[in-house]
């Protein structure tokens, strides 16, 4: 790492950038309520960085350890129920905590924050539970508010035997951004109590969205082969890569982007993180041309 800027990304496969730059799209993707997932070492504070932001926002968050729960715990616990006739059907349960985060955010205009730790360790029926509440924020019958934001914190596939890549269904909803603060940015968090400044985020930042729709929509037409690319190694499967969802993706992030002032590097890394470095890449030098 070289003035807080790592400089070797191919043992992860994912784009790095200073701590700043880190902090600044984690924030973005936050507002713009596109799911994140921050890939760290552990010990790397990406769980104090999470809680630090809700409470920069004053939104309630809510943390979910994944090696102490099962698949119940995300969708809730079924059971039968009938009106009356012989027409019976399954329900699931609605979960305490989910009601709870609910009736918080409702304080907050319906914003709030839940929070998905060492997902990396969580078996696939657990990563299958997780699909709802992070695509649709609907846990089992249970509909969250849809201003709860989700955040998930992820080490490295090489920290131990036991942790497993995210299925391909849930990292493809996600927006992932590695999370490697250098020394300096820790000292000064740490001579701050870790006080964040966050981007600038207008009230209608969403007006923008018809223009950059637009230029991802027309780079689609001249680059149809980034569409879609889904990787066929499991592990880089566990990453981001284009889809149709992750280019959505990549429209908001780019239009939170544009209206909070962001650097170039910022919609680097957010761009990187939903469709992959290759993609961002033939993008980010597309758009650029074209501006030229």
């Amino acid at each position: 790492m070289r003035n807080g800027l790592a400089t070797d990304a191919s043992s992860t496969g994912y784009a790095l950038g200073s701590t700043a730059d880190a902090t600044s799209a984690i924030a973005v993707a936050i507002l713009a309520n596109v799911p994140v997932a921050l890939r760290g070492d552990p010990g790397t504070g990406k769980t104090s960085l999470v809680r630090s932001i809700a409470d920069a926002l004053r939104w309630p968050i809510h943390t979910m350890t994944a090696t102490i729960h099962d698949a119940t715990d995300f969708a809730g616990m079924a059971y039968l129920s009938s009106n009356g006739t012989l027409d019976t059907r399954t329900n699931r349960a609605s979960l305490q905590w989910a009601v709870a985060l609910a009736q918080e955010s409702v304080k907050c205009g319906g914003n709030g924050l839940l929070f998905f730790d060492d997902i990396s360790y969580a078996p696939p029926a657990v990563q299958n539970a997780l699909l709802q509440i992070v695509q649709e924020r609907r846990v089992g019958e249970f509909q969250l508010p849809f201003g709860v934001r989700c955040a998930a914190a992820l080490n490295p596939m090489d920290t131990a035997a036991s942790m497993r890549a995210l299925t391909a269904p849930l990292a493809n909803r996600m927006v992932h951004i590695t999370w490697a603060p250098d020394a300096d940015s820790w000292a000064e968090g740490n001579l701050s109590g870790w006080h964040l400044t966050l981007p600038n985020f207008p009230e209608k930042w969403q007006h923008g969205f018809a223009a950059t729709r637009a230029k991802v929509t027309a780079f689609i037409r001249t680059r149809p082969n980034y569409l879609h690319s889904e990787p066929t190694d499991e592990s880089a499967q566990g990453g981001p890569w284009p889809s149709g969802r992750t280019w959505e993706m990549v429209i908001t992030l780019l239009s939170a982007c544009d209206a909070a002032g962001a650097g170039a590097e910022v919609r680097r890394l957010l761009t990187a993180g939903a469709v992959g470095q290759t993609a961002a890449a033939e993008y980010l030098a597309w758009e650029a041309d074209r501006q030229q």
